[in-house]
């Protein structure tokens, strides 16, 4: 039986967007701006916690964000990759709330994350023994990701910046991980073409 039931949320939007050329997480997509769009779907989760950690344009970002009163994790080493990012979120969220129960890992960038599965994902960990949820896209297993506590120190430790991504293949070996479909999670904007794409699609 789990002893906690806390789940927080770390909401990535640390990049600093070459390939695309220009802040993601500032993106206007249907009227709306992507961090906002995201932040709001995971605060209208079950999570308890939703952390925001920021990098590249952090004031930019912040201040897109600030009047939900978001509570905002600045990485300084963002240039060293997404791990760098989990490592800076978790690290804050344990020195505020010790007893979080698991860790649900969400980027800024895939577009057609909703509440329903965020909240799937929760509830998918809660009602079973697994270590870890994730979601099962374009041939591979990925993000949105959660983490139960027992992995904590293997995430904070990894100084491979596809640390998480790693741990989450070598669970699914030993058959530790519930995996979801999630077939739109293939769509994230990394370059002008898959915005370009992604707006065809709305």
């Amino acid at each position: 039986m789990k002893t906690s039931s806390k789940i927080a949320i770390i909401l990535l939007a640390a990049g600093g967007s070459t390939r695309l050329g220009r802040p993601k997480q500032l993106l206007e997509i249907n009227g709306e701006i992507l961090i906002q769009r995201i932040y709001k779907i995971c605060t209208q989760s079950q999570a308890d916690v939703v952390v925001v950690v920021t990098g590249s344009n952090h004031n930019e970002v912040e201040k897109v964000i600030q009047p939900a009163h978001p509570v905002i994790t600045y990485n300084k080493n963002w240039k060293n990759g997404m791990m760098s990012s989990i490592q800076a979120g978790l690290e804050d969220i344990l020195l505020k709330q010790p007893d979080t129960a698991a860790v649900l890992i969400v980027l800024c960038d895939q577009y057609f994350i909703n509440i329903s599965l965020l909240n799937t994902i929760i509830q998918q960990f809660k009602q079973n023994d697994s270590l870890a949820v994730c979601c099962s896209y374009d041939n591979t297993i990925g993000v949105p990701a959660l983490y139960s506590a027992t992995l904590f120190h293997k995430l904070l430790i990894s100084n491979d910046k596809k640390g998480a991504k790693k741990l989450l293949l070598s669970l699914q070996q030993t058959k530790n991980v519930k995996v979801l479909d999630f077939p739109k999670g293939k769509y994230d904007i990394d370059t002008i073409n898959q915005l370009e794409n992604l707006k065809q699609m709305l």
